[in-house]
């Protein structure tokens, strides 16, 4: 009870950080991905809002994957009608500025590891194997407790017996599966570097456009 008191005190306290200063202590310690997080949303909230356009040519447009591009201009159709606008043109300049900035959104989503559309196919198994798990349907139904107590062990106790330290009780994987896993992990992280790259080149060149 004392815990459950504890964690309502302490979300309240962010609550109230959030409302007089726009942010909370919490939201900093993983600043990264609270920036992966929210600026996707609020760059497409922009977006949505827009009805006009910067005085640029937007020659990104051009280098953006054509299949992207196909999908968006679809999307944006949609968007356009439900608003009575025209039907998007990528050679329209309104049209182009609303792909910059779809552009931006979709970038720093696939930077963020939890939001990317490329997964590690090996990670299951390797997941399985560095465990020791059996079930892993089974597994993921764990409260964070109960997986905690089956992955560590007491590494370090005091005089009395009373547990100081826990370590993860890691197993063995296969080397070919553990290598297979660590290339996958590289070029996948090479990809979310390019993204976030991509999208803070943008930002950097139409930061004082970002108005609505």
């Amino acid at each position: 009870m004392f815990k459950l008191f504890k964690d309502i005190r302490y979300k309240h306290k962010m609550k109230k950080q959030r409302v007089k200063r726009k942010y909370s202590d919490d939201m900093c310690w993983d600043l990264q991905y609270t920036l992966l997080e929210i600026l996707p949303k609020m760059i497409e909230t922009l977006r949505k809002g827009k009805h006009s356009y910067p005085e640029e040519k937007f020659e990104e447009v051009d280098t953006f994957p054509h299949s992207w591009i196909k999908e968006n201009l679809k999307e944006l159709e949609k968007d356009f009608s439900d608003k009575k606008y025209e039907k998007p043109n990528i050679k329209d300049p309104f049209t182009r500025w609303h792909l910059i900035l779809k552009r931006i959104s979709y970038c720093l989503i696939q930077a963020d590891e939890t939001q990317t559309i490329i997964k590690n196919k090996y990670e299951e198994e390797y997941d399985k194997q560095l465990w020791g798990v059996d079930d892993w349907e089974a597994e993921k139904k764990l409260s964070v407790k109960g997986w905690f107590k089956r992955h560590t062990y007491v590494s370090k106790r005091d005089e009395n017996g009373k547990p100081l330290l826990h370590a993860f009780d890691f197993k063995e994987v296969e080397p070919e599966l553990r290598k297979n896993y660590w290339q996958e992990e590289e070029r996948i992280n090479t990809y979310r570097n390019s993204m976030k790259t991509e999208a803070f080149n943008l930002i950097n060149k139409y930061f004082w456009n970002l108005w609505d």
